[in-house]
């Protein structure tokens, strides 16, 4: 390993890689992360992720016409529904609830990134009204927040 002002290179013998080194100040993530919640869900994230590729099926591009619809039917069930031209699935999952009902719309290539990162039994996912964003995170750990923004109907 050699490291220099901007760059540090790594030499193996048989391979060498360069990369350049940044310097900088990030934001202030957790300025963004809601602090108050109005829905909390506690789910398998592995259920949810099964649930959304499949409803990923039916949508056949990623035009906003189509997104995956997350509704709360009661405080034990998630329906995770999409519904276009050439078809439309619903699918129910056995969840935790505190707060308010749901029914929101989104991308679901954001919501499977996030759970497939995860691995974890559970996950909490807080919900901010139909517009504010929600946070993916697991349950006993504060090290991974993801944020997935809906989108308008």
């Amino acid at each position: 390993i050699y490291p220099s002002n901007n760059n540090i290179l790594f030499d193996t013998g048989s391979v060498k890689i360069v990369s350049r080194l940044i310097q900088g100040e990030y934001m202030n993530y957790r300025g963004i992360l809601p602090q108050t919640a109005e829905t909390t869900l506690t789910i398998s994230p592995s259920a949810l992720l099964d649930a959304i590729e499949r409803a990923s099926l039916v949508i056949t591009t990623d035009d906003k016409r189509y997104p995956v619809r997350l509704t709360t039917s009661d405080e034990d069930t998630l329906v995770v529904s999409a519904s276009t031209d050439i078809g439309t699935l619903r699918e129910e999952i056995a969840i935790s609830m505190n707060g308010q009902k749901i029914d929101i719309d989104f991308n679901p290539r954001y919501f499977i990134d996030a759970l497939k990162v995860i691995d974890e039994d559970e996950i909490t996912i807080v919900f901010n009204g139909t517009m504010g964003p929600c946070v993916i995170k697991p349950i006993d750990s504060q090290e991974f927040a993801y944020l997935v923004l809906p989108l308008r109907r």
